[in-house]
């Protein structure tokens, strides 16, 4: 009874009818019809496949085809472009009497097989150049074609660059106007990419600044700082306007180098009296020189976000130092 059911199942399941159906069951006897028929219907099919096949042999041997010997192979110049012919389902044709092969999918294989060399010779040109640069912030892949989707994709970069990559654009052209034309089309995807670094950066500031962390604001406790050689990361805000105006007092002589904002007057710090200026000096350029010989590395902050703003109320400049003084 178990081979039985056994061998009702597999049959069923060879000839898509079920088992109770193609040979009933030991109470109700045995019932063969469903899987003569199935049987039956399997045979003709094959008769008509195997009639159609002796045919199409019977008419290649009374053909007037001829096997032939290769003697050589010998490569031949091309002057100018050569196709290959590919058909469906069959891989062989007839071409002025001669039965070609088709060549299509060997070409193929050999095309992904030199497509690959080259993506990996790119990769490793690119991510020799780009790990020479000490402040690189991201690497954009562009390309007419969809060859930069399987390059960016696949592992042909280096792992330290590869996770710098921001996205990939589409070009129309190559060279010199495609490189100008993927610099066009890479600006959302740069300001994206800057965007969610500068939000990283000042999460991180104010979070060190709400729990009474090593981070400084405002110009003097920065500069200070800065001078000190305890700064590591400078926050410089895009709308930074500080001046450093020399001037003599008009009323009470006083000497002095004073700070203040772009554009706005002096005041003499003594007597509050008019200032004579001298000359004027630009802050951000001696602030960004100093962290540039003290080794920091500065961030410059754009007021899109509330954070970016709440940067500038605090004087436009902050810092997190290397540790608590």
């Amino acid at each position: 009874a178990g081979t039985s059911h056994n061998l009702g199942q597999n049959f069923g399941k060879a000839f898509g009818v079920t088992k109770s159906t193609a040979f009933g069951n030991l109470k109700n006897g045995w019932n063969l019809g469903p899987l003569r028929v199935a049987l039956e219907t399997e045979r003709r099919r094959q008769l008509t496949g195997g009639k159609s096949l002796l045919s199409e042999l019977r008419a290649a041997h009374d053909s007037d085809a001829i096997a032939v010997k290769i003697e050589r192979i010998e490569p031949a110049p091309a002057d100018g472009l050569f196709y290959d012919m590919e058909v469906d389902e069959r891989a062989n044709f007839i071409a002025n009497g001669l039965v070609v092969h088709n060549s299509a999918n060997r070409y193929a294989r050999v095309r992904e097989g030199l497509l690959e060399d080259h993506l990996k010779k790119v990769g490793e040109i690119a991510s020799g150049f780009f790990k020479q640069q000490k402040d690189l912030q991201g690497v954009v892949i562009g390309g007419p074609g969809p060859i930069k989707e399987q390059f960016a994709g696949g592992e042909f970069l280096e792992y330290t660059v590869k996770a710098k990559v921001l996205g990939t654009v589409n070009t129309a052209y190559t060279g010199e106007e495609g490189l100008e034309e993927m610099i066009a089309r890479s600006e959302e995807l740069l300001r994206d990419a800057k965007g969610m670094k500068e939000r990283k950066v000042l999460d991180r500031f104010f979070e060190e600044l709400a729990k009474d962390g090593p981070a400084v604001y405002g110009l003097v406790e920065t500069v200070r700082a800065l001078r000190a050689g305890n700064l590591g990361l400078l926050l410089l805000s895009e709308k930074f306007a500080w001046e450093e105006v020399k001037g003599k007092c008009s009323s009470c002589g006083d000497e002095a180098v004073h700070v203040v904002e772009k554009g706005k007057p002096v005041k003499c710090m003594k007597c509050g009296g008019k200032v004579v200026e001298g000359d004027r000096t630009d802050l951000e350029q001696v602030v960004l020189k100093l962290a540039e010989q003290m080794g920091t590395h500065v961030e410059l902050v754009s007021t899109d976000s509330p954070k970016g703003e709440q940067l500038l109320a605090l004087g436009g400049i902050g810092g997190i130092q290397r540790y608590k003084a």
